[in-house]
């Protein structure tokens, strides 16, 4: 979910298995995703994946007080 709340635009599961690299199987992956789908956390497009605008702003705000925090 970060890393599709970084890029906030649509970005294709290949791409995102890219940016993992080994840390996760493609099927792995995709059954994630799937799951973000049925749990109406992601949308669907052409291009690929998108989150839902609140959990956008919540992992935004999330990695706002992270950064924070360690620049205290």
């Amino acid at each position: 979910m970060y890393s599709l709340a970084i890029h906030e635009k649509s970005v294709s599961p290949t791409q995102l298995q890219r940016e993992m690299g080994n840390e996760i199987s493609s099927t792995k992956l995709l059954d994630a995703l799937e799951s973000l789908i049925w749990r109406s956390l992601i949308e669907t497009h052409t291009a690929g994946f998108t989150l839902q605008p609140w959990v956008l702003e919540s992992i935004k705000e999330k990695l706002t007080q992270v950064s924070t925090v360690e620049n205290v």
